[in-house]
């Protein structure tokens, strides 16, 4: 079992620099291609962070027997996309009418306003929309998918109150506060949503320990959340936004003005190096780590408890090798 720092210390230059090559030179699958593209055409985004999450999720598991893997792979590619699509206006001063809109996609279709949108927040709407309904269309055809369709709904309205959440920082800095941070913001992670697609393809679950094994990922899904964390907050800080922990973190440690740091984000980043909050988001990770292992400890087998503990430590490295490409 592996400390953050104990990651951290194990990443080489050489290191890094072999993986993010490897990750550049991923071939997208002919599934996503087409999607890519209109992502790109609809975005600022880069394609290393597509590149990245199709990378990471060719084996992101939890459990063993997962059929239908390729499928899987380029559902939950085409979920981190819907989910980027929808972050990025969550972000936005000026979207909110197009926000409310994308909210609507997933439960209230049937309640779409598009009359106050321009043409172009339509289009970006509309391709919005369309991502959904093929992840939608693919999951359906999973084996177990009316087993966890439940789940499934309650899981994705989590990740719109995520969103919804994130709209209030975005409005007024003042919002934060640690405990909602962790409330909301590990939700948009995807984690506990790619644990129920894998068990639409899984063999043998003992759904006996449903619950316990969601308990192990909601644990694994703050750890996710804590790499990302800590390593988009020095650009988001230029482009004003503060939903890193690092900001409501740094809040109580003393009294801020964030309205004026947005014009000197330096002197913030300065700030938060100076008094070295990292390290606080580190220990929460290792926290988390030691209570997943404990009700993986006491539920499941040491098999599946090691696949965790290696699937974590390995989303952290990719977090972490990844900063200042995503």
């Amino acid at each position: 079992m592996k400390k953050a720092e104990e990651i951290l210390d194990n990443i080489t230059k050489e290191k890094k620099e072999n993986t993010i090559a490897k990750i550049k030179k991923e071939e997208l699958s002919s599934f996503l291609d087409g999607w890519v593209k209109r992502f790109q055409k609809n975005t600022n985004r880069d394609i290393f962070v597509i590149k990245w999450c199709y990378f990471i999720n060719k084996d992101w598991y939890l459990v063993k027997g997962i059929e239908r893997k390729e499928s899987v792979r380029n559902t939950k590619t085409l979920l981190d996309i819907f989910i980027m699509l929808v972050d990025d206006v969550s972000e936005k001063e000026d979207k909110d009418i197009l926000l409310k809109e994308l909210l609507k996609i997933p439960f209230d279709f049937d309640n779409y306003n598009l009359d106050k949108l321009t043409e172009e927040d339509k289009e970006y709407f509309k391709f919005t929309e369309k991502a959904w309904k093929k992840i939608i269309e693919s999951i359906k055809e999973y084996p177990y998918y009316r087993k966890i369709k439940d789940l499934f709904e309650f899981d994705v309205r989590q990740l719109i109150s995520a969103f919804q959440y994130g709209k209030l920082i975005t409005k007024n800095s003042y919002n934060m506060n640690k405990e909602e941070y962790w409330t909301y913001f590990p939700q948009s992670m995807q984690i506990i949503i790619n644990s129920d697609i894998d068990l639409m393809c899984k063999i043998n679950f003992d759904f006996k320990k449903i619950g316990s094994f969601r308990e192990a990922v909601l644990k694994a899904q703050k750890m996710a959340r804590i790499g990302n964390w800590l390593t988009t907050w020095e650009r988001e800080a230029k482009e004003r936004d503060f939903t890193s922990l690092v900001f409501p973190l740094l809040k109580n440690r003393e009294e801020i003005n964030f309205e004026k740091f947005k014009n000197n984000p330096e002197q913030l980043i300065n700030k938060i190096k100076n008094l070295k909050i990292e390290k606080e988001l580190l220990n929460n990770w290792n926290q988390l780590q030691k209570e997943m292992i404990q009700i993986l400890e006491n539920n499941f087998s040491k098999d599946i408890q090691k696949r965790f503990e290696d699937k974590l430590e390995y989303l952290f490295y990719m977090h972490s090798i990844s900063r200042g490409n995503k």
